[in-house]
């Protein structure tokens, strides 16, 4: 008899301890953080298969139900099965909702770090065309048609456009060089000013 014969040999030639080790394993063995559902779940029946006494269907489910990764043990307490075929189709889905779920809230932290990394950089080296328009002295530029009374700044960015007269700014009184009036308008130097009716002179001012 062939079935007696390898039991003979399998007493003679294993280790009296081997089965209790060999359960021992199996109820250690636990899955792993980053092992696969189907690697974990061919590694149990590969050990299942190397004891001499079979183990039932149920008590290998309960064995397993305790080994696999605690997230899967909440998820799988709110599904139904009834044997180790509906166990692992279950265990595939959450494998696939987990590793899907990992790989969405890894694209978000990434965006978020460039973002701040970003925001970050913009703080230390700012924009080196912004001004303050308000601290800004305008510079002024008249143009050579002398019908226009608009200047025009050297930079738009640099300082706000301003009018100014350029009659204005060349005109002056040729007795006193009072500034914006001419000599008949002056009140100093006008014949018909104040001073010259009543004979008195303003220091610093020449006489005609």
């Amino acid at each position: 008899n062939w079935d007696e014969l390898e039991n003979r040999i399998t007493l003679a030639f294993t280790d009296p301890s081997y089965e209790k080790r060999l359960k021992r394993e199996i109820l250690d063995r636990k899955q792993g953080e980053d092992e696969p559902i189907l690697v974990y779940l061919s590694k149990m029946d590969n050990l299942f298969n190397l004891l001499s006494r079979p183990l039932s269907e149920t008590d290998k489910l309960e064995i397993i139900e305790g080994n696999i990764l605690p997230e899967y043990q909440m998820a799988l307490s709110l599904q139904g099965y009834q044997n180790l075929r509906q166990f692992e189709k279950l265990l595939i889905k959450l494998e696939r909702s987990r590793a899907l779920s990992n790989s969405s809230a890894r694209h978000v932290r990434g965006s978020v770090e460039l973002c701040l990394q970003y925001s970050h950089k913009s703080k230390q080296h700012p924009k080196s065309d912004e001004k303050d328009f308000k601290s800004s002295k305008p510079v002024f530029v008249l143009t050579s048609e002398p019908d226009k009374e608009e200047a025009r700044p050297t930079n738009p960015k640099d300082s706000p456009v301003e009018k100014v007269s350029k009659s204005k700014l060349n005109v002056y009184c040729y007795g006193c060089k009072k500034p914006g009036v001419t000599k008949p308008k002056c009140p100093v130097c006008s014949p018909n000013s104040e001073n010259r009716l009543m004979g008195r002179k303003e220091p610093g001012v020449r006489s005609e």
